[in-house]
C-alpha cells in the first residue's frame, strides 16, 4: 500500500493560513488525472528519489495515525473544526478552512478520500493566528460521489469529518441581512439552505460570532406552524441550534427557515465583524445525516457621532432655563418656553436612542437648531403701547396716544407717532385707543 501511494505522490500548490507554502507538501491523487495534474506529478516525482519518498510517506502516515487514532477529548486538548469548503470549478481547486484550538503554531493535518475509497490527498501545515488553517489542493479526476474530508492536528482530541461533492454546486447554509449596524442596535440575519436535498427534515446548526462585539438576542422560526426550533445552547460566541420540519417540503433544500437576531454592543469598536455558520448537519426522515457547507456574513459596526447633537441640547437647555416669560423687554411671550422645551425633549430622545442612525442624529440636530433660533427671535425688544418708554403700559401712554388721535400716514410728523398705530392700519383712531386700554388692563 505504501509503495502504491508513494508511486502516485505529486506536489500540489498547497498554502498555509498566512499565505506561505508549508514546510511539508505531500499529496496523493487517484490513478486518473487531468493533463495539468500529470505534468505536476512528473515534475514533483523527479525532485525526490524513491527512498526519500518512502521516508516522507512513512513519517506522514505515522503522524496521521497518531492524529486520527486519538481517543475521547481530554481536558486542555484543542478541538479541531472544519469551517468551510469551497470548490472553484474554473481551476478545479478545493479550499478547506478550519480551526485547531485557539492559538497558532500547531500542525494541522488534512486528508481527502475519493468516492471509491482511495486516498486522494494528504498534507500537514502549521496553523496561523487563533489556530486557523487553510489548505488548497487539486483533486484527481473529480467524481460524482461524495468525498470524505478529515481534519486532525497536533494534540487534537479527535478529528473532524465532512462529506462533500465536488462536481455539484456546494449545498449549504445561506445568511442574508444588511451589511451595517450601529453600535447598540439590533441586527437580524435570515438563515436558510441552498442547493440541499429536498429530503431535509432536521438541522443541527452551529453559529459562531465575536461576543466582544455582538450578543445573541433571539432565534425565531419564519413558519412556526411547520418548522420548530427545538432548543439551542449558547456558550460565549458559539451558538448551537437544533430544529426540525414537522412535514416534508418540496423546497426544503432551498428555503429560509429562521431569523437570528443579534445586538451590536454599545461599547463595540467601529469596524468589521462576522457571523458564520461553522457547522451544519442535516438529516432526512430515515435518519441519514449529511454535512453541508457553512457560510460567513460580514457586518460593519458603525459608531454614531452624537457630539454636535449633545452640545446643541446643552445650549438649548441653558437658553431655556435662563429665559423668563413676561411682557417686558428681554422677556419671552407666555407659552413660548413650553413649546421650545418640547423641541429639546424630541432631540434628547434621539440622543439617548442606541439604535439611532447617523442620519437620524443629524436631522434631530437640524430641527433643534431651528427651534433654538426661532425661540431667540421671540425675545421682546420693545413693548407695544409703551409710548413714554418707561418699560410698562399705563395711563400715561394712553394720554400720549390721545394727543395723536386722528393722525394718518398722510399727516405731517407721522413717522414720529407711527409706533402708536397699534393695529397697523395707517391711522390712529378709536381702535388704537381700545387696543391700548386692553394692554393696560392686561399689564
Amino acid at each position: 500500500m505504501l509503495h502504491h501511494l508513494a508511486a502516485q505522490q505529486v506536489k500540489r500548490h498547497v498554502h498555509r493560513f498566512d499565505g506561505t507554502k508549508p514546510d511539508r507538501q505531500v499529496a496523493f491523487i487517484a490513478a486518473k488525472r487531468r493533463p495539468v495534474a500529470q505534468k505536476r506529478s512528473a515534475s514533483g516525482a523527479a525532485q525526490l528519489n524513491f527512498k526519500t519518498k518512502q521516508l516522507v510517506v512513512l513519517t506522514l502516515l505515522l503522524s496521521l495515525l497518531l492524529v486520527f487514532a486519538a481517543g475521547p477529548a481530554a481536558a486542555g486538548q484543542p478541538e479541531v473544526s472544519i469551517q468551510s469548503v469551497s470548490y472553484d470549478e474554473a481551476s478545479g481547486f478545493v479550499t478547506v478552512k478550519g480551526q485547531l484550538g485557539e492559538s497558532g503554531g500547531r500542525q494541522a493535518t488534512l486528508t481527502f478520500t475519493d468516492p471509491a475509497g482511495k486516498l486522494d490527498y494528504m498534507n500537514q501545515s502549521a496553523t496561523g493566528a487563533n489556530g486557523f488553517f487553510a489548505f488548497t489542493y487539486l483533486p484527481g479526476e473529480p467524481s460524482s460521489g461524495a468525498y470524505l474530508l478529515r481534519a486532525g492536528g497536533e494534540d487534537a482530541a479527535a478529528p473532524a469529518e465532512r462529506t462533500v461533492r465536488l462536481n455539484e454546486a456546494f449545498a449549504g447554509a445561506r445568511l442574508t441581512g444588511a451589511g451595517q449596524v450601529q453600535a447598540g442596535a439590533t441586527y437580524a440575519l435570515t438563515f436558510g439552505l441552498s442547493g440541499a436535498s429536498e429530503a431535509v427534515i432536521a438541522q443541527d446548526l452551529t453559529v459562531q460570532f465575536d461576543d466582544s462585539k455582538l450578543e445573541f438576542v433571539s432565534a425565531k422560526a419564519l413558519e412556526a406552524d411547520t418548522f420548530k426550533i427545538v432548543d439551542y445552547r449558547l456558550t460565549g460566541g458559539k451558538l448551537r441550534l437544533l430544529s426540525t420540519l414537522l412535514e416534508q417540503r418540496v423546497d426544503a433544500g432551498n428555503a429560509d427557515y429562521m431569523v437570528l437576531t443579534f445586538k451590536a454592543k454599545a461599547d463595540a469598536e467601529a469596524g468589521m465583524t462576522s457571523v458564520a455558520v461553522s457547522e451544519l448537519i442535516v438529516a432526512s426522515s430515515n435518519g441519514a445525516e449529511t454535512s453541508l457547507q457553512g457560510v460567513s456574513h460580514t457586518i460593519e459596526i458603525g459608531k454614531t457621532d452624537k457630539t454636535a447633537l449633545n452640545a446643541l441640547i446643552a445650549e438649548s437647555r441653558q437658553t431655556h432655563d435662563g429665559a423668563v416669560e413676561g411682557n417686558k423687554v428681554g422677556q419671552y411671550p407666555a407659552g413660548s418656553k413650553a413649546a421650545f422645551l418640547q423641541a429639546i425633549g424630541a432631540a434628547s430622545l434621539v440622543a439617548k436612542d442606541e439604535k439611532a442612525s447617523q442620519a437620524e442624529v443629524t436631522e434631530a440636530a437640524q430641527r433643534l437648531n431651528a427651534a433654538l433660533q426661532a425661540f431667540k427671535l421671540l425675545v421682546i425688544t420693545s413693548i407695544p403701547g409703551d409710548n413714554n418708554n418707561d418699560n410698562r403700559v399705563s395711563i400715561g401712554d394712553l394720554a400720549i396716544l390721545a394727543k395723536s388721535y386722528g393722525m394718518t400716514s398722510a399727516s405731517p410728523g407721522w413717522s414720529a407717532v407711527q409706533g402708536q398705530d397699534l393695529n397697523r392700519d395707517g391711522k390712529i383712531d378709536i381702535e388704537d385707543l381700545a387696543a391700548l386700554a386692553r394692554l393696560i388692563f392686561s399689564w
